[in-house]
């Protein structure tokens, strides 16, 4: 018999994570200034942790993330997801 295993690694949000990205989307979307600038950062975090092979839960992918300096849209955006996520640090290579 041989073991199979998988490609990439199976990904599942935990319920309080799944809980966490509804509330966040609710509120990103109330945010006039820099609410969609936010959720499109939010869906660009989600689809490049499924499309990652890390063995890491979101949460810590999220963090590791954000510190990586990924986050694109100016700085109400960067202080959305900052805030989201508890990550107060600048990211790698900020002046």
């Amino acid at each position: 018999m041989t073991k199979v295993t998988s490609l990439f690694p199976r990904k599942n949000l935990q319920p309080v994570e799944r809980t966490m990205l509804k509330v966040a989307a609710k509120e990103f979307a109330k945010d006039r200034l820099a609410g969609v600038g936010a959720l499109t950062c939010l869906m660009h975090l989600v689809v490049d942790w499924h499309s990652s092979r890390a063995e890491q839960g979101f949460t810590e992918y999220a963090q590791a993330w954000i510190a990586q300096g990924n986050i694109k849209g100016g700085k109400g955006v960067e202080a959305l997801m900052r805030d989201l996520f508890g990550s107060n640090e600048p990211p790698k290579g900020a002046a």
